[in-house]
């Protein structure tokens, strides 16, 4: 759902890339002899997350029905890929692949958004409206997202080359946020930055308050 495969090229949208390939991951998920045997609603999350979709499905119904059935299916298609990611998902190797795939996936996703933009720069401009809203929010949010993940890999990777690049990705993707427009992505950039810093496990705690402190007055100015 972060890359949108039908919005970067409309002709796959008469495939369904979104309901397709989570139909196919269903069906690996089912014939896999690994996966988890604990209960699905055993986990507080999880309960959590059912009564969220059953609620978004109500408050749309009470405008209009069809409204409501359009959010039915979106969740239903959703909570797949939650199922799927929450049961199948047995190891850190596995978290750190899926990180990665959203995060090599939303580079392009940030390209494509950004490049016109950059390209033809006008003043006053903002880059390229994409998503749901067709506005530049809606990148922003995603790139802010991404930043975490790429930092998660970076962080956890063993090789060099690896964390430097994802440390370069995560940089690019604020720098892209920048070009958004984007009060609330600018905010969020400064809360995940912040947040990054201090949760890092390869900076000092000392280093970390005063990082922090530094980030937020150079944001607030």
């Amino acid at each position: 759902m972060f890359f949108q495969p039908a919005a970067v090229w409309p002709a796959l949208e008469v495939y369904q890339p979104l309901r397709n390939s989570a139909i196919l991951a269903l069906l690996a998920y089912m014939f896999s002899q690994r996966r988890s045997t604990a209960p699905f609603f055993a986990e507080n999350v999880n309960r959590f997350f059912l009564v969220f979709v059953i609620m978004q499905v109500l408050s749309a119904s009470a405008v209009w029905i069809s409204g409501g059935i359009d959010i039915f299916n979106f969740w239903l298609r959703m909570g797949l890929v939650y199922f799927l990611i929450t049961q199948s998902v047995d190891n850190e190797d596995k978290v750190k692949g899926i990180a990665a795939t959203i995060v090599l996936a939303v580079v392009y996703l940030s390209y494509y958004s950004i490049s016109s933009f950059v390209v033809g720069y006008l003043p006053g401009m903002r880059a390229e409206g994409f998503g749901w809203y067709e506005n530049s929010n809606d990148i922003a949010i995603i790139l802010v997202t991404a930043i975490p993940l790429a930092l998660l890999v970076a962080n956890t990777a063993k090789a060099m080359p690896t964390r430097i690049l994802f440390m370069a990705i995560a940089g690019m993707f604020a720098f892209n946020i920048m070009f958004t427009g984007s009060r609330n992505g600018m905010l969020g950039l400064l809360a995940v930055g912040a947040l990054s810093i201090y949760f890092s496990e390869r900076v000092p705690k000392p280093k970390k308050v005063s990082t922090v402190e530094d980030y937020t007055i150079i944001f607030g100015c």
